[in-house]
């Protein structure tokens, strides 16, 4: 994620750069000029987007870690981490479902 923030910060420094060499002259944005500069943007925003969604995910995974940690206390949490590693040998018993009745399908 850092990569990407870095990515957006020079291609934004970029877009700055080339715009503010124009600052006193003016700028006039027509075909391929400002196709590019259209393009460029989209690219931020897609970019941006992108660091949205991971930022908020990688949030909502530390709140839920969080929530666990709370409310998992002593022997509960080693239960727990015993089902976490990869070379756990402790196996999950699956809940048989109910039909309507309430009866054990």
């Amino acid at each position: 994620m850092i990569h990407d923030l870095q990515k957006l910060s020079e291609q934004l420094q970029a877009a700055h750069d080339r715009l503010a060499d124009q600052r006193h002259g003016g700028v006039i944005l027509a075909g391929d000029d400002l196709e590019e500069t259209i393009q460029s943007f989209r690219r931020f925003a897609r970019l941006a987007r992108s660091l949205e969604t991971k930022l908020s995910e990688s949030e909502r995974l530390q709140r839920t870690g969080f929530d666990c940690r709370v409310l998992v206390n002593g022997r509960g949490a080693a239960v727990l981490s015993a089902f976490r590693g990869e070379t756990s040998n402790v196996v999950p018993l699956i809940r048989r479902s109910t039909n309507d009745t309430g009866d054990t399908v």
